[in-house]
């Protein structure tokens, strides 16, 4: 296994579920701070995802190369760094999705009652 090849798998699969954690909850906060519109913000919102995730396919690769290739005798660098950097950000997305679907929202409308846009 070459360890360098592997940490750089890693390090970009991270790169990859952060930029979609930042298009899945900060989508509103990005299109205000870009000033852009409806279909800048969708234009955003696909080529977020697919470059999200030919960076994620890419990197799987890169790791599964690595891990496949014979190791070097000379260098041996650490994978605790790159592996800790993608755990805490799978937390942070794990995270941010359960309070995501658990956040208050407005009770039920009860019968008879209608909403006055």
């Amino acid at each position: 296994m070459r360890r360098a090849t592997v940490r750089k798998g890693f390090y970009w699969l991270s790169c990859s579920l952060m930029l979609i954690s930042l298009l899945t909850f900060y989508l509103e906060a990005i299109t205000v701070l870009f000033r852009l519109t409806g279909h800048g913000q969708s234009l955003l919102l696909f080529w977020g995802f697919f470059t999200a995730g030919v960076i994620g396919c890419t990197s799987i690769m890169v790791i599964i190369n690595g891990m496949l290739q014979a190791p070097v005798a000379h260098a041996n660098p650490p994978l605790r760094a790159a592996l800790v950097i993608f755990w805490l950000l799978l937390a942070l997305f794990c995270y941010l999705l359960y309070h995501s679907i658990n956040e208050n929202s407005p009770p039920p409308l009860r019968p008879g009652e209608t909403i006055t846009i």
